[in-house]
């Protein structure tokens, strides 16, 4: 499926692709049948054939991954500092502690999912789950 490997890298998105000879990041990549095809800053165009790819990944920003790590550390932070609060004199007891794990795991959350989004890693997106052939029909050599 090509044309879904082509959406996932609009103009001026980079991929990083995997050969036998290592790792090329590739500004705009063409996704054709005999392999993937880009031009580089000079002009020059080239064309690396299936057979030689070996993994091809995509930016991709982690906002929800982002917000559940720091939901967590959020939560367990408000946890211990709401029962330390709850210990002293007129703490309010429960109420403290769970209001508090309750903020700061929403506020850790919203921190989490910020970060998340301004440092994106890359995710694989080739090949997918192979078998006899990739999910996209084409073979690997």
């Amino acid at each position: 499926m090509l044309g879904w490997l082509q959406q996932r890298f609009p103009e001026g998105r980079t991929a990083r692709v995997r050969t036998q000879d290592g790792e090329h990041l590739l500004l705009s990549p063409a996704f054709i049948s005999e392999g993937v095809r880009a031009v580089d800053s000079a002009g020059v165009v080239t064309l690396t054939s299936w057979s030689q790819i070996e993994r091809i990944d995509a930016r991709g920003g982690s906002p929800v991954k982002g917000a559940w790590i720091g939901g967590i550390l959020g939560a367990g932070t408000g946890f211990a500092l709401s029962i330390m609060l709850a210990q002293g004199e007129g703490g309010g007891g429960w109420s403290t502690v769970i209001g508090g794990t309750a903020v700061l795991a929403l506020g850790g959350a919203v921190a989490g999912a910020g970060v998340g989004s301004l440092f994106p890693g890359w995710v694989k997106v080739y090949p997918g789950k192979l078998g006899t052939g990739s999910a996209w029909g084409l073979q690997k050599k």
